[in-house]
Formats: structure tokens, sequence, C-alpha cells
């Protein structure tokens, strides 16, 4: 018994040992090894610097760095230095026990060498090339292909007898470049093309041209037209890439030139220290809801401020204003209301508000009772000559701020590649986009030169749509490749040249964004426009109640999309409207979908284009305006508008008052002075001047009301006199029919396009067709006097007809 509890006891006392040396001796827990890596630039050329960091590095620890061979590359702190050509390690030690490596290889620059000059040359005469980038020190031998046709010394190249060859340049015994030579014979003249190599994304340029003594067409291409385009000797380009541009004479494809074009990207000036202190120092002093206010573009029907007007500035915090034609009865009548709207904002915010119109000129004017209904965009580019439109700009600008407007939103930048287009037609320059382009440029410098804010409109471009977004959402496909060479060049050109503020379409663009318009869409507005394009201008949007954004999205949530997309200011035309969009902006506040940096960076760009424009110190109307003067912005206006008069078909001088003449034409889209009902048309504008110069036998007959069955009677009353002129603003089938019947009885019809060009692609035989591209008072006018011949008409239409 004894002996059985004693080794009951050995067996407690071997067990309690046990666990008691493994308690002891469990090896302790080492803290897990931090896995730190170099990263960084691992190729470098000389000369280059980079800074390389360290994953997973915290505050606390302290890292000594080291190259293998300094005479490669240094290192400080992390900073590299690329020296000379070879290969080393950069070596951290981590608290002088963990090292880590990276190796870093140093190469030369490669140079971008390229052969310049012309690539043609006559028998028995020299050209000389030269190597762009060519750098001091760089040796080159030069070599034919085939010295019996041309030979190559220090560049000047001698032709000897017709044909082709290569000519070669050899740079340090290495690199070789090489450049096609045609010698001609003396019968086809020396061709180049000359010009910038270097452009940025934006930038336009004429190329000088030889190609002999003209005139002769020439078929223009470019190689890579997502990143260059060409139109009649005007290079735009578009973004970052090499495109080669090239002409060859239409009757002879042997007679060519061409030039290589790079282009890099566009990066807009930064905003200057002092523009950002400005703002900062009134952005910072905000309250949300004066933030949001800012933001938000307003408006209603009156030439007073109303008691909603009142409470929106006061209690919504509401910072500007749109004038609608409502609010501009007449120019003495805008500036009372701008000044009573600018004391108001100035009152209540401290901030004077941005006064905007749509001036677009043409049919889309809202102020024309004391200023100027200047001729439309594609009249205007009818003209040829794009200083022209500066000129418009400058007198529109200068109307405006006369009257307290500071914000006009134009020009329009879409091109009308879509003849059917029912909202842009001819508020489009051209269905060419560097037309398109270049013109736009000229009239917001203009408006800019009077200190009036120009806004680019309707980003990405409305002009491939049959849909009025105003009433429904237009849907585009074109992919993205597409849109650069088309919708988006004139807007690239407009931020390259300065454009203060680009405004917005409710238009969806599928490749772009499946699911929102762009209006409301961060792909584009942010990612797009921001992003790729560099623009750090406002972005507008166009007005938030057109039912392309109601009827998707409703007007709250379309207001918190547009600005979470990237929009800084929301228009609207009413003021419940622009209330109702400040609210949905207040609610994602205070449920934390926007926050307030994101309504500082809207507003502190706001702030800086209003400084820009002298608002805080400047922003009543004029003094005097009461008395201001348009009489000389007439006379201009009469002048580019005879110069844009266009005889596409056939030609005209004027007609003949000896003979008997009558005129058929449709009404006028707009009040001639002192005529109304039917007599309110070119037609009757155009009988009773003529009578007055000493024309006795010629009639007018009203046709807008035409009908089928009335055609026949009116072709049989036409044929009865010598001369017949039929003036149509956009043919119905029964104008057509017209026409058509005419023209088939007679070859000697003068026909005119009263307003869009494109009847012409429905009329058949017909032999003098002239072109007015608005049915406005000042093209009637114009019009008129070509009638009576007093001067020969010059215009070029900017659009293609199908005849």
């Amino acid at each position: 018994m004894v002996k059985k509890g004693l080794l009951i006891l050995l067996a407690f006392i071997f067990t309690f040992f046990t666990l008691s040396c493994k308690v002891d001796n469990e090896p302790v827990k080492k803290p897990e090894k931090v896995d730190y890596k170099i990263e960084g630039e691992s190729v470098l050329y000389v000369g280059d610097k980079t800074t390389l960091t360290i994953t997973n590095l915290k505050d606390t620890d302290e890292v000594k760095w080291m190259s293998t061979d300094e005479k490669v590359a240094t290192v400080i702190n992390g900073e590299v230095e690329a020296l000379s050509e070879g290969e080393i390690l950069i070596i951290a030690t981590i608290n002088d026990e963990e090292i880590i490596k990276m190796k870093i290889v140093v190469v030369l620059l490669q140079i971008d060498y390229a052969l310049v000059g012309y690539n043609t040359v006559d028998v028995g005469t020299t050209i000389t090339l030269t190597i762009s980038n060519l750098q001091d020190g760089d040796t080159v031998e030069w070599l034919s292909v085939d010295a019996d046709i041309a030979t190559a010394e220090n560049g000047v190249v001698s032709g000897l007898k017709p044909g082709k060859t290569t000519i070669m340049a050899i740079i340090n015994g290495n690199d070789v470049i090489t450049k096609e030579i045609e010698v001609i014979d003396a019968k086809y003249p020396p061709v180049w093309l000359q010009g910038n190599t270097e452009m940025v994304a934006g930038q336009m340029m004429e190329l000088q041209i030889n190609f002999g003594e003209g005139p002769f067409d020439l078929i223009w291409s470019s190689s890579n037209p997502d990143v260059a385009i060409v139109d009649d000797g005007f290079v735009l380009a578009l973004r970052e890439g090499r495109a080669i541009i090239r002409a060859e004479k239409a009757t002879d494809s042997k007679i060519s030139a061409s030039i290589r074009i790079n282009v890099s990207s566009y990066v807009a000036p930064s905003y200057t220290e002092e523009e950002i202190n400005f703002a900062k120092n009134i952005v910072k002093k905000m309250s949300v809801d004066e933030l949001i206010g800012q933001m938000f573009i307003g408006s209603y029907a009156g030439t007073s401020l109303s008691s909603d007007t009142i409470n929106a500035i006061e209690q919504y915090k509401l910072g500007n204003f749109i004038f609608m034609g409502n609010n501009t009865p007449s120019g003495i009548e805008a500036a009372q209301l701008a000044t009573a709207l600018q004391n108001k904002f100035m009152d209540v915010l401290g901030v004077p508000g941005f006064i905007s119109i749509d001036q677009e000129t043409g049919r889309i004017c809202r102020l024309t009772n004391g200023a100027t209904r200047f001729l439309g965009n594609m009249a205007s580019a009818a003209t040829g000559d794009a200083s022209d439109r500066y000129k418009i700009g400058q007198a529109v600008g200068e109307e405006l701020r006369t009257y307290g407007i500071n914000f006009d939103l134009a020009p329009v930048l879409d091109v009308n590649n879509n003849p059917n287009n029912p909202v842009i037609n001819n508020r489009s320059f051209s269905d060419s986009q560097m037309l398109v382009a270049l013109y736009g440029a000229q009239m917001m410098n203009g408006l800019m030169s009077e200190e009036v804010m120009a806004c680019a409109k309707h980003f990405p471009g409305h002009g491939n749509t049959a849909t009025d977004s105003h009433y429904g959402l237009p849907i585009i496909n074109s992919s993205l490749d597409e849109l650069y060479q088309i919708e988006l060049a004139p807007f690239i050109a407009a931020i390259y040249n300065g454009i203060d503020a680009i405004m917005t379409t409710h238009i969806l663009f599928t490749e772009l964004d499946s699911d929102y318009p762009a209006t409301l869409s961060y792909h584009i507005l942010t990612e797009l426009l921001r992003d790729k394009l560099g623009f750090n201008g406002l972005i507008v949007t166009d007005g938030m109640e057109m039912q392309a954004i109601t009827n998707s999205y409703g007007a709250k949530q379309a207001a918190v999309l547009a600005v979470k997309a990237g929009a800084d200011m929301l228009c609207y035309t009413t003021i419940s409207g622009a209330v109702t969009g400040i609210t949905a902006i207040k609610e994602a506040y205070n449920n934390n979908e926007i926050s307030r940096s994101r309504l500082e960076e809207s507003v502190m760009r706001i702030i800086i284009k209003k400084n820009k424009y002298h608002l805080f110190d400047d922003y009543l109307p004029k003094e005097g305006y009461e008395t201001y003067d348009t009489t000389s912005h007439e006379e201009l206006n009469l002048t580019l508008a005879k110069k844009a008069v266009t005889v596409y078909k056939g030609t005209f001088r004027g007609l003949d008052k000896t003979e008997k003449t009558i005129i058929f034409s449709s009404k006028c889209s707009y009040q001639l002075k002192d005529y109304s009902g039917t007599n309110n048309s070119f037609g009757k504008y155009a009988v009773d001047y003529l009578k007055s110069k000493g024309m006795p036998d010629v009639d007018f007959v009203y046709i807008s009301s035409l009908n089928a069955s009335e055609v026949d009677s009116y072709v049989a009353m036409a044929l009865e006199y010598e001369q017949i002129v039929v003036a149509i603003s956009d043919a119905n089938s029964a104008q057509i029919k017209f026409v058509n019947e005419l023209a088939k009885k007679r070859s000697d019809i003068i026909v005119v396009a009263l307003n869009l060009p494109y009847d012409l692609n429905s009329y058949n035989n017909v032999n003098t067709y002239i072109c007015t591209f608005e049915n406005t008072p000042i093209m009637v006018e114009a019009l008129t006097y070509l009638m009576n011949g007093e001067y020969k008409p010059t215009g070029v239409s900017p659009v293609k007809l199908n005849k």
C-alpha cells in the first residue's frame, strides 16, 4: 500500500516537472519581419533625377542610403541623380540592421534627330537639309543611296537627273536618319511645306506652302488625325503624339510635300499666388450656404427684382443671374436690373455676381434693343476672314459690359456635322472643325478684350445629333478617336487659347459614359475635360431644367450628380429651379455626399474668375449707358453681312432693272422695321427698295403658306416674268416641288436660301443659288443690296452641300 502511494507521488512530481519545463522553455515570439522594398524608376537617362521610396517604412525608422558607384549616380535621402552611363546598386540600410537593394541602369538620352527640308529638287539645282536636335560636338557623315540621281555633301543635295534617292545622315557613326528626295524635271516646280514641327495640344498654325504658281487644289491629309488635323493648310494639334501632314496636288499626286509634327500635351498655367490668396481670403470666411449659392445661376421673367429673387439671394445665397429675353426689352432696362442685382449681391453676400446672357449673335440674341443683332456664326464664317469674328466679339463685349453684363455664354463650338441638327445648325460656324476652332477662338478673344468672360459650348459637342436636348436625351455613339478628330477639336483649341468657362451638354456619349449624359458624367467632366484636356477654368452646365435632364434624373438628383461630376456652376432659367438645386446640394452636404472641400474647390475658381474680370471693383453698368450709341456697330454689321452673302452656284451681280421681275419669298424669321404680316419678308422689303432705286416693274408673292395644290398655278404665274427670284427659308415639300417644277421650264431662275443652305440638296437643275445662312434683318438688308447690284458678292460657304 505504501509502495503504491509512493509511486503515485513520484508520477505526480514527474508530470508537474515536465509541464513546468514546457512552460519555462516556450520559445519567445520575435516581432514579425517588416517587408521593406525600394520602389521607383529603375532606368534613368544621364542627367535625370528621381526620388526612391521604401515601402512599409515607419516614421521612427532610420535610413542610410549608398550608391555602389558615385561616378554613375549619387543618392542623398533617396534622391538619385544619374551622372554617367552604367549600372549600380542603390543600398538602403534601415535601423543599422536591415539592408535592401535596387539596381539602377543609367543610359544615354536617346536624341530624336530628324532631317528637315524640301523633299524635291530640280535637275541642276540644290536644296539644303538640316538636322533637328543636333548637338554641339556631333559629327555627321552624309550619303546618297543613288549618287547618279543626287549627291549630298554637308547637307547640300544636288539634283543630277530625274528619279528618287534616299539621303542618309550618320550621326556620331551610330544614329542613321534618312529622307527620300525626288529629283524632278524643271517643268515641276520645287514644292515644300514649312511650319512649326513642335506643337502643343490646342495650338493652331498655318503652314507656309510652295507648290508653284496657282490657283490649284491641294489634297491634305494627316497620318494620325487624332493627334493633329489639317484643313487647307491650317494644322490643329489635338493630343500627344506624332503626325505627318501631307499635301499633294489634286491633278498630279507626284507633286507633294510633307512635314512631321510632334505634339505635346497641354498644361494649363497655374493660378498665381496672388490670385489664390485673394480667393482663399474670401472662401474661408464663407458659410456652406454661401459656398453653394456661388455655384448657382438663376433667372426669372421680369425687369425688376421680384420678391422670389430677393428671397433667393437673402435666404438661399443665390450668387449669379442669367438674363433671358424677358429681362432685356432694352439696354437701359437691362442695365437697371443689373444694377439692382449687383447691389443686392454686394449687400447680402459681399461678392459681385456673374450677370450672364446668351448673346451668341444671329438667331440667339437676348438683347437687341440698344444692342446689335450681329450676323450669326455660320454667316460670319462665310466672310472668309476670321478676324471679322474678333471684331464682332469685341463689339458684343463692349455692348454687354456697357449694360453691366459680364459673362457671355458664347461662342458655340459645336461642329455642325449633322445637317439635320434641330438645335445647333446655323448657331455653328461650320461643318469643318478647323473653321469652328478658328472662328471660335477669335470670338472669345474679342469678348475677353472688353472684359466679358466667354463660355465655349456645348462640351463635348452637340453638332452630330438630330434630337433637341431641350425636349429629349440625344445619344452619340462616336469613338473617342472620332470625338478627338471632330467634336473635341474646337474645345481643345479654346482651352489652349485661354477660355475661362466651358458649358456642358445634356447628351449621352456612349463610348465615354454609357450611364450619364455629359453634364452628369464624372468620366467626361473630370477625367476627360479636367485631367486629359487640362482645362482649369469654370465648368458650367447647360440649363438644368431641360427635359433631357429632368425627365431622366429628376431636378434634385441631377443637381447632386452634376456637382459630383465636376460642374462648378449650375444654370437655371427660373428662380424656383435654382432654389431646388441649392436645396439638393445642401441636403447632400448634410448627408456627407458632398464635402465642404468639394464646394470650396469650385468657389475658388469662381472667385478667381470674378476677380480676373475686375468685378470686385467694377461690377456696375458703365456711366452714360442711357445714351450709348451703337451706330458704328450697325455699320460694321452691314459691312460684314455683305461679305457673307454667298453665290454658291453660278454668277450673280444684281438684277437687270429693265426686265419684268417677280420675287417669291417666305417670311422673315424676325421683325423687319415697318413691316408686318405677309409683308414681313425679304421679298416685300426688296421690292420696295428696288422700286425706290428706279426698277418699276418688280412684284412680290408671299409663299410661306404655299401648298402642293397651288404649285402649278404659281409656276404658270412665274413664267410670265423675264426674271424670277425664289427666296425660301428652309423649304418644305411644296416649296421644293415649286422650285423643281419651275427649274424644269426655266434654267435662269435665281434661287435663294434665306436661312440654312442645305435646301440645295433637295433641288434639281438649279444653276444660280445664293446663300445668306440666316433669315435675320441684317442679312435681308445685305441680300437686298445685292439684288440692286451694289456690291460684288465674295462670300464662301463654310459648309459643304451635296450639289
